[in-house]
């Protein structure tokens, strides 16, 4: 009678990068990794382990997003459920803290769902003259071949909405004109 002796079949190896990619986590140095999967350099073995960093994250994102956002929808589902019958229940003498749980699970939800109202967020940058002019002169030489720009003052200014002629605030007065201000007229003094 034939003996039938079953043999293991072991799985494919990883690509190489996953290899060096394992062994750099695992704590072997940059050597080690180039000679034991037949890297040429070290700069070799970093590049894999970028290559292989990469591929891992894209394919964690494009498959495992969706999938880790269902599953915590149904993790988060089942807390709350676990919870909810003593957070409306006025008799239960943990009702607050049911309560207080409960509401933390629906702010995660309220999170994971992107359900929150974005968050105003203020952005101030400051610019002194000697950055706009030269700012300002790459864009001129660069467009029309204009001269250096000489920066002779710098005022603090705000921007405020204009205001119809005759109406201002803080007792000045605006005027308006038709044409564009020209330079001033001489005056002579007496």
């Amino acid at each position: 009678m034939a003996s039938t002796a079953s043999v293991a079949v072991p799985d494919p190896p990883p690509r190489r990068d996953e290899m060096a990619l394992a062994s750099r986590i695992a704590g072997v140095s940059l050597e080690d990794i180039a000679e034991r999967y037949g890297y040429a350099t070290i700069e070799d073995v970093r590049a894999a382990i970028e290559r292989a960093l990469s591929r891992a994250t894209i394919e964690r994102d494009q498959e495992g997003v969706s999938h880790m956002r269902s599953l915590t929808a149904a993790r988060l589902e089942a807390l709350l459920h676990g919870v909810w019958d003593r957070a409306v229940n006025p008799r239960d003498i943990d009702q607050i803290n049911a309560q207080k749980s409960a509401l933390s699970i629906i702010d995660r939800q309220a999170a994971l769902y992107g359900m929150n109202a974005p968050k105003e967020s203020k952005v101030t940058h400051s610019v002194d003259a000697g950055t706009i002019a030269d700012t300002l002169n790459r864009i001129l030489n660069a467009y029309a071949g204009v001269e250096e720009i000489e920066v002779i003052d710098v005022v603090e200014a705000e921007v405020i909405p204009a205001l119809p002629a005759g109406e201002a605030s803080d007792g000045v007065t605006i005027e308006t004109h038709d044409e564009p201000a020209g330079p001033p007229e001489p005056t002579t003094e007496a």
